[in-house]
């Protein structure tokens, strides 16, 4: 096992007080407004346990500099912290994002359904927490705060981007 894999193991591993992934009270709200079932939950909670693998594996294999080819640099602790978080607020009503790292050391969630609904956060180095929205009747980007649960709107935003036809 390489070192990147332990230390991958390590700190997934770690405490809840330096890392959470626990759904957050916002997440359990939604839930409990918009009822969900069982099933739904079940199949919800393997996609997001099959995310959980897919996060170990880019940060086994963002562990080095130039993991890019190029000059990228290694995934940070604070982008991982606040990626594995961020997931943790997820809900069943809101699809798993596809994960990319991101060659500053940063990563992003992505959510997309078709050419023209999307929403990308992206979790810088310092761990601070980048958007863009493209869906109907909607275009803007920004910069939010990120207090280890993702804000209400960018979860709706990930639902609708994700929701109906293209």
């Amino acid at each position: 096992m390489s070192l990147a894999a332990v230390e991958t193991q390590d700190w997934l591993a770690q405490p809840a007080r330096r890392r959470s992934t626990a759904v957050g009270p916002e997440a359990l709200r939604i839930v409990r407004e918009e009822g969900t079932s069982e099933s739904a939950v079940s199949a919800w909670q393997l996609s997001r346990q099959a995310a959980m693998r897919e996060v170990r594996e880019i940060i086994e294999e963002t562990s080095s500099p130039g993991w890019d080819g190029g000059d990228a640099r290694p995934l940070s602790w604070r982008a991982k912290d606040a990626l594995v978080d961020a997931l943790g607020t997820l809900t069943p009503h809101v699809p798993m994002p596809e994960i990319v790292p991101e060659p500053d050391g940063g990563v992003a969630m992505q959510w997309s359904r078709g050419r023209t609904r999307s929403l990308i956060v992206s979790f810088g180095p310092d761990g601070g927490l980048f958007y863009a929205v493209h869906i109907p009747g909607r275009r803007e980007t920004g910069r939010r705060r990120f207090y280890a649960q993702l804000p209400s709107d960018l979860l709706r935003i990930a639902k609708e981007a994700t929701a109906g036809d293209p």
